[in-house]
């Protein structure tokens, strides 16, 4: 009472808020019975009820109001056996191409189909429905058709399929969290694998659907795992008794006072088997066998046939023998049926192949030549805005031509000054360099005698601090070659020394190792450790370059940099 209080409130709750929402009250009130569906069926029942399908304004609205009607109808297990109301969400889904809800839409139908008995109808159904299961991303309706797919093997007597459409099922339910599902596919998984006499999966199954069972608390489905239990006991190992002393145990157990309908049928075939036919048969009659499929009802027969026979009842074992048969071809007639089915959906799916394959076929050579001629027009467009850049280009370089013309002529004036100027700079270099020379001419006629005297004058000449000294004269050449380019040198390299800058003019100059020997009074291997320290200042890494290729790099660097200066200015 307190879940149906509960229930109705939620829909009267959102019957209100949907009617608040001026222009889409009807889409939003199907909205929120779609979200309300799998958790409260019965709250989205009494909304739909309170819709009138006639004032819908699309096809579509009006097919969602007929599925989600059915759908409410089914899982507040109310059967209807009319397909005129789901029929209409079915044709719509299939002209639209909207698989998903078709897979649904299928399903539904198929159950409208079963309640009304038309078995036939409901396994075509089931059928289309698997056909669309792959648009369904809802494990607990992937589940359901699933399973209804393996009741139809099951009719089929096609063991393997049921068995494997009933384990992608119970996938399903598990994802899903169904363990109402889960039990079922525990039940029909048991039930088929006892008819392959494959036991192990029979023992597992039962193991795992009592363990399920024992977590919720269900003790019916309790009964169902012992029921399966006692049936392997009675078919395969031959031990009725102990089928039946198991299950009265369970009974005695949950206090049940009587056996359940849908156990009769197992508890006869026990008696039957002990040859207790007057026990056989109570139990036999009592069991529902009119509302079980068509498998079961011949089941049933062929049972009452051997309690029948057993009576020396020949007239009642005529009669229901004579029925098993007739279900049996009822039977074949729905395999053949559905086999043609199937035969029909590959021979369909081959053709849409067929024609999905040629129409790709066009749709590629059209590609193709549409991809064609958009290169030709690409190519024939590049090609033009190249020719005008090279044309922009053409005038603009010669306008950069004149532009420089125009500045060298301005600049030749001074640069010849200035190579005047280096002239005159160069001789007096010269003749500084004479007037050295001259002075150690002359102490070497005064000191021919004593050579250490002459190394030490001729040293001090060399490394002198006057502008006579050879340090001295190589730092005059540097600077005559360029003005300035000493103190640039100092300025681009702040960690470079006067000895750094003495030793920097003098390999610059042209000084070999063993003269800087002798400049330095010091060893081969002191002055490579002393130019390795030099060229670590200068970041020069790269053996292949020199420092009188670096020295060149620096006059042009300063060049170009006064000229641009000059150019500011």
């Amino acid at each position: 009472m307190k879940n149906i209080i509960a229930s109705a409130a939620i829909a009267g709750i959102t019957l209100l808020a949907s009617v608040s929402c001026s222009g889409g009250g009807r889409n939003a009130s199907l909205d929120s019975a779609e979200r309300m569906m799998n958790q409260y069926p019965d709250s989205a029942l009494i909304i739909l009820r309170s819709l009138d399908a006639a004032e819908l304004d699309t096809d579509a609205d009006r097919a969602k109001y007929s599925l989600l009607y059915s759908q409410a109808l089914d899982k507040n297990h109310i059967d209807i056996k009319s397909d005129s109301l789901i029929s209409y969400a079915v044709e719509y889904y299939d002209r639209v191409g909207d698989d998903a809800n078709s897979a649904k839409a299928y399903y539904y139908l198929g159950c409208v189909y079963e309640n009304a008995d038309d078995f036939y109808a409901a396994a075509r159904a089931y059928v289309e429905a698997k056909n669309y299961v792959h648009a369904v991303d809802d494990d607990y309706l992937r589940g359901l058709i699933y399973f209804r797919m393996g009741a139809l093997y099951d009719w089929q007597c096609n063991i393997d399929e049921a068995i494997a459409t009933y384990e992608q099922a119970l996938d399903c339910f598990t994802r899903a969290g169904a363990e109402r599902g889960m039990s079922w596919a525990y039940i029909s998984l048991i039930r088929n694998y006892s008819t392959k006499n494959d036991l192990n999966n029979v023992i597992e199954y039962i193991g795992r659907g009592r363990a399920l069972a024992e977590r919720q608390g269900d003790t019916t489905m309790l009964l169902d795992m012992t029921l399966c239990h006692a049936n392997v006991l009675n078919a395969k190992l031959d031990t009725p008794w102990a089928a039946l002393e198991m299950l009265y145990s369970d009974y005695r157990k949950y206090g049940i006072a009587e056996p359940p309908a849908d156990h009769c049928f197992a508890l006869g075939h026990m008696y039957l088997n002990m040859n207790k036919v007057d026990s056989a048969r109570m139990f036999i009659e009592r069991y529902p066998y009119k509302d079980v499929g068509l498998n079961r009802q011949l089941g049933w027969h062929y049972i009452m046939s051997k309690i029948a026979y057993a009576d020396r009842n020949i007239e009642e074992f005529a009669y229901y023998f004579d029925t098993a048969n007739s279900l049996r071809d009822s039977l074949f007639q729905i395999n053949r049926m559905l086999y043609m089915q199937n035969l029909d959906c590959d021979s369909g799916l081959r053709r849409l192949d067929r024609a999905k394959n040629d129409l790709q076929s066009k749709y590629d050579v059209a590609i193709a030549v549409y991809s064609v001629i958009l290169g030709i027009v690409l190519s024939l467009l590049a090609l033009s805005v190249y020719l005008l850049y090279r044309r922009g280009r053409r005038v603009k370089s010669l306008g950069r031509v004149v532009a420089d013309i125009e500045e060298h002529n301005d600049n030749l004036g001074r640069t010849n000054e200035l190579l005047l100027h280096k002239n005159s700079l160069m001789r007096t270099v010269v003749d500084e360099r004479a007037v050295t020379l001259k002075e150690i001419l002359k102490i070497a006629g005064e000191y021919r005698d004593n050579p250490e005297k002459f190394a030490a004058e001729f040293k001090r000449y060399v490394k002198g601090d006057d502008r006579h000294g050879a340090i001295a004269v190589c730092r005059n050449l540097l600077e005559t070659e360029c003005a300035g380019i000493l103190d640039y040198v100092s300025g681009r390299y702040p960690d470079l020394t006067d000895d750094d800058i003495d030793l920097y003019c003098l390999i610059c100059a042209g000084c070999s190792v063993e003269v800087l020997c002798m400049i330095y009074d010091n060893t081969t291997k002191y002055m490579y450790n002393k130019r390795s320290v030099l060229r670590k200042k200068l970041m020069l890494s790269d053996e292949d370059c020199s420092i009188q290729s670096h020295f060149a790099r620096m006059v042009e660097d300063f060049a170009r940099n006064r000229i641009t200066s000059c150019g500011a200015c």
